[in-house]
Order: structure tokens, then sequence, then C-alpha cells
């Protein structure tokens, strides 16, 4: 018995897995960008935030062993107290992702994946084909209250520092 279901019952109330997709084939040479390729930025935006709030922040890109510099240097600037973070990121640095997190719970911020597009009528949230894998997993626990649209995409692995014979840190 798993969770008090009979095995067949629990078998059937699992998602069942989707039939493979096929992409067109990627031109050959050609540039691939994604913010999420570049170091984690922090925004302050307006607009339809995450649950209609009228200001969110954006952290978008892979979070480094600078990012919680870039995230103090974002939070003196602004007054984020309770504020949304719309997160969408492939992860990074686990260190520097502990360490935002911190900052993030320590401010009561809620959590949730996204991607911010520009609209007709302004800055909007879209969640379809957003992903926050591996460190961004720290990032999206840290929230107050944390949010996952089933159209996003959340990446979990086994996390590990590597340590020398010293037991300094050799790699993050």
């Amino acid at each position: 018995l798993a969770l008090g279901l009979p095995a067949a019952a629990w078998s059937q109330a699992l998602p069942q897995p989707r039939a493979a997709q096929t992409s067109p084939a990627p031109t050959p040479n050609a540039p691939v960008y994604s913010p999420r390729s570049e170091p984690m930025a922090f925004r302050l935006l307006s607009g339809k935030g995450p649950g209609g709030a009228p200001q969110w922040i954006e952290a978008a890109g892979q979070i480094r062993l600078d990012t919680p510099k870039a995230f103090e240097a974002f939070r003196n600037a602004n007054k984020l107290d309770g504020l949304p973070v719309v997160l969408d990121s492939t992860g990074g640095s686990v260190i520097g992702a502990l360490i935002v997190g911190r900052a993030m719970r320590a401010l009561n911020l809620a959590t949730s994946v996204g991607r911010t597009i520009d609209t007709d009528r302004g800055p909007a949230i879209r969640s379809r084909d957003v992903l926050c894998a591996s460190a961004c997993v720290l990032l999206l626990a840290a929230g107050k209250e944390r949010q996952v649209a089933s159209d996003a995409r959340i990446g979990l692995h086994m996390f590990g520092l590597s340590v020398n014979a010293d037991g300094q840190r050799a790699r993050d």
C-alpha cells in the first residue's frame, strides 16, 4: 500500500508519460540566446504580476557565486519587502543560491516560476515552457509562499559540494 491506496490504484493515479515530441532541427551555427545563459539579474517590474500583484521581482539567469552581491545591491536600491519573485533559471551555484535564498526568506518574499514577457498592456508573466532547475529550486523553496503553474517545469537532482582533503571547498 502506498498512501493508503492499493498498488494498482496508485500506479493509475500517477501521470502517464507523454508521447515524444519532435522539434525542428536547429539552423547550423545559429546563435541561441536565452536569458538563462546569462548571470542572474534582478529587475523590479510593474504590471500584472503573480496573483495580480502590481509589482514583482524578476530573477532570471544562471546563479553564480557573485549572485548574492548582485541581489544585495538590488535589495539596497529597492523596497522589496513582501514582493513576489518570478524565477527563470537552470540553476548554477548551490552556495550562491543558499545565500540569496536566505535573504529572500528574511524579506518575506513569495516565489514562483515564470518569465516576464512584454504585452500590449505592459509586462506580464508567462509560465509555459519556463524552467526552475537545480540550484534555482533552492530559491523557489526559500519563498514565504511558493507557486508553480501546471505548465511550468521544475528540475530536481541530488546536490553536492566538493571539498578537498583539508575540508576546504574545492568547487561549487
